[in-house]
């Protein structure tokens, strides 16, 4: 495995292999995945996925992961200076389905949906099979164990917005895309929460703004805040692996899953490598590596729990509603925290 620290400025581009029919055996990618001898992934938390590829490794020895940990505008621009430059350096990008579908809709990705397993669920698969879920992160409140009771911990959405809280609850900018516009945008089209909602959250409980979920994350760590609105569980259990006093809580009405999905570059230098770590990445045993390292849910239907969660009970998953609703959120957002 290769972690990639910083990206230097695109050079030429490797010149591309071919991929093999779309009915290949994983036998047969693994053949030609040798030959290539690498697969590149570029997307967020790719760090945090560093124990999974060096499962893969150990899989199919003679193919090694190149992970690059970017994301965002960033990301954006590093496509289109390997565009410009005469082709892609890299072979599979892993993001929330979002931004995914986006990057499909913008004719990114080859069609490709792996053979094996075979009973891949629909709803995990995206449009003209561009890309497929390989994972799922759910999305809830925090809270600081050294401040809030187990007992006391919210356990609803209208819960969140008790005058108890006022002052010590703390958001990433519930303004900006991300994953807390995602988690409101799906309470929202539960119906869990509405805009009356969002008035009792701004008026009883006014919580203070962080750039970024991890700031939330810290500051509840730090006791800086008690409660945090949305973050995810993997991120929390990590913490608790550290031995800082933090604890997750599911909500009975609905969390969030984030669906992360992954889609094969279209005329990428390594193809078969990439089709071939796509695929394992939904077999047993890439499902097992995902729950064990990252602590993100499986996407196949017999995936196990990553450690840890059944203590959480039946979790009433929420699903993400697409850009539209979730803009329109965020515009409602925006209106209320004035």
């Amino acid at each position: 495995m290769t972690v990639a620290l910083g990206l230097a400025a695109c050079g030429e581009p490797e010149a591309s292999a071919e991929p093999l029919p779309d009915d290949a055996t994983i036998e047969q990618l693994y053949d030609a995945a040798k030959k290539e001898g690498e697969v590149v992934i570029y997307g967020p938390t790719q760090d945090q996925y560093a124990g999974v590829y060096e499962k893969f490794e150990k899989d199919y020895p003679g193919v090694t992961v190149t992970e690059v940990d970017i994301f965002g505008t960033e990301l954006d621009s590093r496509l289109d200076a390997e565009t410009a430059a005469g082709g892609p350096d890299v072979d599979l990008i892993h993001e929330g389905v979002a931004d995914v579908a986006r990057r499909a809709q913008d004719g990114l990705f080859a069609a490709y949906l792996p053979t094996t397993p075979a009973d891949i669920p629909a709803e995990r698969i995206g449009e003209d099979d561009r890309w497929v879920v390989v994972s799922r992160g759910l999305y809830g409140p925090i809270y600081n164990t050294d401040k809030v009771a187990a007992e006391e911990a919210p356990t609803t959405w209208d819960d969140l917005t008790d005058e108890k809280w006022s002052g010590r609850v703390g958001t990433s900018d519930p303004a900006q895309p991300g994953g807390t516009t995602q988690s409101l945008a799906a309470a929202f089209d539960a119906e869990a929460i509405d805009e009356g909602w969002l008035s009792d959250l701004n008026d009883r409980v006014a919580p203070r703004n962080y750039p970024s979920i991890a700031a939330v994350v810290q500051a509840v760590v730090t006791g800086e805040i008690d409660l945090g609105l949305v973050a995810s569980y993997g991120t929390v259990v990590q913490k608790q692996n550290e031995g800082a006093p933090i604890a997750f809580q599911a909500l009975e009405n609905g969390s969030f899953m984030l669906d992360f999905g992954v889609g094969v570059v279209d005329g990428s230098p390594h193809p078969n490598a990439g089709r071939l770590l796509a695929s394992w990445l939904l077999s047993d045993a890439g499902q097992a590596a995902i729950a064990e390292v990252t602590y993100e849910f499986g996407s196949m239907p017999d995936a196990p729990l990553p450690p840890g969660a059944e203590a959480l009970g039946e979790i009433n998953s929420l699903p993400y509603p697409g850009v539209g609703r979730e803009q329109e959120v965020i515009e409602l957002v925006a209106d209320t925290f004035k």
